[in-house]
């Protein structure tokens, strides 16, 4: 579903590397019979009868797709025209869509002796009910709830229901030095009915349990993560000094020494430890709540460890255990005063010394992806190890090591000058100016390095691509989901275009946030970077507004070298790289570069917590090749290629449509979707710009116009 009439081409998308020339020297391996090289085998898990390979990520089952198709069952909403059926088990996404990833049949099959679940916002109730075996009132697993909400408590009444208040500030505690939320707001546990406003209370709930907590699993802990940082010097170095009396609380001598940002607890993922001694890591870019929205996950078993001799070999060549650690340590040093930590809660639990028993109990070194964390706090760039780099820095260090050696995994031939950044959001910071976001980019393609990068910032910055849907295309959404359902089933997203009030004055209970006001102080340059979000075509389910969250390089090189050579079957996208987060673009999410006082050396800033999976291809002439892509051109399922090609369900067009008519234009010819208008900023700065506040202005000038 395009947001304009007409697909225009973009000047980049006639931009094609030439075929091989007859000079030019193949690299890759010989083309010896595959039936000699044993199959890499992807570690995989079965829910309900169906594989899910670790090697790629799942779109999420929402509460929408009951009777609509997925790789079992054929037909649907603009899912896949041009299958017949999908029964012979196409499994490569050529003929048939990847199945949907369903969180709660995952947990329910699995026998767990505890869970560590982390969210920006929590829904209580639906939690109770998706995962009873975790926080329904019969539960017994050991559950521990890290959220990143702020400012209410849940507070009994008659009945067994439950009203919200705000804190008084001495119930706050240390909260009240944290900032408003920044980036996302809380979907409701109601059904949203049109044109009725969405109610705007959450429940959270603390460590203590109260009577309108008996309804939840007694062995369930609920606990706050506050955007904040103690600094190195202030941390004692045994770690059993990090936790109160009570062994699962925060020492509160620590809690004096922290540092407060303005940022949100972002991330989204599970730890799900097995009865069997395995665990079970899901990267997600859905909250705890009722899935509405398109979203995201990634999932992946991993072992038991073996001897320690062996498991700090592996460790050497991968670091998704340390990150994990790293992430759970300073969520544990940023818990909320006199909740449970993920320190003290494994402990208590699990019996462990210090969460550094992670990477002592299990084996990550078959990780199929490269976790990315970002953590509150101040990073060096060229000091710290890739393990201890976070955001797009670590993104940096990881496709750096990668391309390193004398068979590096991602070699030359990935890796074009003409390549895209595609940025896709579900939330646009303020104050971007060209500066700031250049850095930004240069992170993400490789050219953070000034000293050894001689790639100016005009060659970097256009290759950026922003994706954010048009209020067009919301509309549609909107107007084509009511009328496939009930008023009951239909998602309210409340229209920021009240042409008679020409304001919003009430914050949308949506997915996509982006104000007038954040819109008119983010810089023209940064602006002409945003280009139209349009869901892909052949689409796997029903169009939902997005809440997943990637950035990807876009592959722009000579992909008929790749074929010849390596044996790549075709598609139509190939990415470099592509990672899937719960970052939007924020510089507290992504980073703001900053010299130190007294110092030439700069840092990068970060405020939020996040996670994210990096896929990336890599070609080294072995079994194990593997490059990711777009839309196979035909089926591999039956016949091998040299090369793996693997299909990520992207549900979003890769070739956007840009928002300016011209390259030179600075006027938008669609209007991007804003979820609030505040007063008096329809038709003033930047959104003047668009359709939407051009109107808007001369309407008013044509009533002043009309004043006899």
């Amino acid at each position: 579903m395009a947001s304009n009439g007409s697909k225009r081409v973009r000047p980049w998308d006639k931009i094609r590397a030439q075929p091989l020339s007859d000079k030019a020297t193949k690299v890759g391996r010989d083309s010896q019979s595959l039936e000699d090289v044993p199959p890499v085998e992807v570690p995989r898990i079965a829910i309900d009868g169906v594989e899910f390979l670790s090697d790629r990520f799942y779109l999420n089952k929402t509460i929408y797709d009951d009777g609509i198709a997925t790789s079992a069952s054929p037909g649907g909403v603009g899912l896949y025209a041009t299958a017949t059926s999908c029964t012979n088990a196409c499994r490569c996404g050529a003929r048939c869509p990847p199945p949907l990833f369903d969180r709660s049949r995952l947990v329910a099959q699995l026998n767990l002796k505890a869970a560590i679940l982390v969210s920006y916002t929590v829904q209580p109730s639906w939690l109770a009910k998706e995962f009873p075996t975790l926080l329904g009132p019969h539960a017994n697993v050991p559950t521990l709830v890290l959220h990143g909400k702020k400012g209410l408590i849940a507070d009994p009444i008659h009945g067994g229901a439950k009203k919200y208040k705000i804190p008084t500030k001495d119930e706050q505690d240390d909260s009240s030095f944290t900032s408003q939320d920044e980036e996302e707001s809380p979907r409701d546990e109601a059904v949203q009915n049109c044109p009725a406003p969405p109610p705007v209370a959450k429940a959270t709930f603390s460590s203590t349990r109260n009577a309108a907590e008996k309804s939840y699993s007694e062995r369930a802990f609920w606990t706050q993560v506050q955007n904040a940082f103690i600094p190195s010097q202030h941390i004692p170095r045994s770690r059993t000094a990090w936790l109160a009396e009570d062994g699962c609380s925060l020492n509160p001598s620590l809690i004096e020494h922290r540092v407060y940002r303005r940022g949100v607890h972002h991330p989204k993922f599970m730890i799900l430890l097995e009865r069997s001694g395995d665990v079970v890591v899901v990267v997600s870019t859905s909250n705890l709540t009722e899935p509405r929205a398109t979203d995201a996950s990634w999932l992946q078993r991993f072992p038991a460890a073996r001897s320690s001799r062996e498991r700090k070999l592996k460790e050497e060549e991968d670091d998704f255990g340390i990150v994990l650690t790293n992430m759970l340590e300073a969520q544990t040093l940023s818990c909320r005063k006199g909740h449970v930590t993920p320190m003290g809660f494994c402990r208590q639990e699990l019996g462990w010394n210090s969460l550094r028993d992670l990477t002592k109990h299990f084996d990550f070194s078959k990780a199929q992806v490269h976790l990315v964390a970002t953590i509150p706090g101040d990073r060096l760039s060229k000091t710290a190890s890739p393990s201890e780099l976070f955001g797009r820095q670590r993104v940096s260090a990881v496709m750096k090591r990668l391309s390193q050696g004398p068979t590096p995994r991602l070699p030359p031939i990935l890796r074009s000058e003409d390549d895209r950044l595609i940025v896709q959001p579900t939330s646009l910071g303020s104050e971007w100016t060209r500066a700031n976001m250049t850095e930004v980019v240069r992170s993400y393609l490789g050219h953070e390095d000034r000293d050894v990068s001689k790639v100016r910032d005009a060659q970097v910055f256009p290759r950026l691509d922003i994706l954010w849907p048009t209020e067009r295309f919301m509309k549609a959404y909107r107007t084509g989901f009511a009328g496939r359902g009930s008023p009951a089933s239909v998602v309210c997203i409340g229209d920021a275009f009240d042409t008679k009030e020409l304001v919003l004055f009430k914050e949308n209970e949506g997915y996509l946030f982006l104000s007038s006001d954040t819109f008119s102080k983010i810089d023209l340059s940064c602006l002409s970077r945003m280009a139209q979000y349009e869901v892909s075509v052949p689409l796997q389910r029903s169009c939902l507004p997005p809440h997943i969250k990637s950035i990807c390089r876009l592959f722009q090189g000579n992909d008929y070298r790749l074929r010849q050579d390596y044996g790549l079957p075709k598609s139509e996208e190939i990415f470099s790289y592509f990672l899937l987060t719960s970052a939007c673009l924020s510089r507290g999410a992504q980073g703001e570069t900053l010299t130190q006082l007294g110092s030439r050396e700069t840092v990068v800033s970060y405020a939020n917590f996040e996670l994210g999976v990096l896929f990336t291809s890599r070609l080294q002439g072995r079994a194990s090749d593997r490059v990711y892509g777009w839309k196979p051109a035909q089926c591999m399922c039956r016949n091998r290629p040299r090369t793996s090609l693997i299909h990520l369900p992207v549900p979003f067009s890769l070739r956007p449509a840009r928002y300016q008519s011209d390259r030179d234009d600075v006027e938008f010819c669609e209007t991007p979707y804003f979820h609030e208008i505040a007063l008096g900023t329809a038709c003033v700065g930047n959104m003047k710009l668009t359709p939407y506040g051009s109107a808007i202005a001369n309407q008013q000038e044509s009533k002043r116009i009309d004043i006899p």
